[in-house]
């Protein structure tokens, strides 16, 4: 069966990819934007997304990095932020900040004809005080919980976007295959 995945973003899609393949799902890429609300809670911004795409069945995925001391900021802006101040511009933002926790969440969407489901997975750790790796990339500035690395650095590991892109492909091949 074959799964429609709405994103621009190819690395993105190759990491879900390999994941959906373990459940003998084909993901196919959709390289096209979709129309995001402005709202402070991703679920809800998938949610709607997912009214205004007609493929069937698809998935769409949002994620943010979501820092305590900021109240939850970026946030649902993390894409933006990312990209006009990086990774160093939170650095700068923590510079007088003692508590350092945050968490990166995913959430997947998944449209099957008419019904939309959503799953989501967290990943908690803490915001570095010097990055480590792409300064651009708040991988470089967050390390998980358990780890002194930046995620840059500690790609093998169960990340929020394995914990989502999991629960959505069981729950499709539940629903496609009768597989739980």
């Amino acid at each position: 069966m074959k799964v429609y995945f709405v994103t621009t973003n190819k690395y993105k899609f190759k990491f879900a990819e390999k994941i959906f393949k373990k459940f003998k799902i084909d993901l196919v890429w959709v390289n096209k934007e979709y129309k995001e609300i402005q709202n402070e809670n991703i679920d809800e911004i998938v949610k709607e997304a997912l009214e205004e795409i007609e493929v069937t069945p698809c998935i769409i995925e949002d994620s943010g990095l979501f820092i305590e001391a900021l109240n939850g900021f970026p946030g649902f802006a993390s894409k933006y932020v990312q990209e006009k101040i990086g990774g160093i511009g939170i650095i700068k933002l923590m510079k007088n900040e003692k508590n350092r926790n945050a968490y990166f969440k995913s959430v997947v969407g998944v449209k099957i004809n008419k019904k939309i489901k959503t799953f989501s997975g967290v990943m908690h750790g803490k915001i570095l005080y010097v990055p480590q790796g792409d300064e651009k990339s708040f991988d470089s500035v967050f390390a998980p919980k358990g780890f002194e690395k930046s995620l840059y650095y500690t790609k093998d590991i169960e990340t929020d976007w394995h914990k989502s892109f999991t629960k959505a492909a069981q729950y499709i091949a539940g629903e496609l295959y009768g597989e739980r």
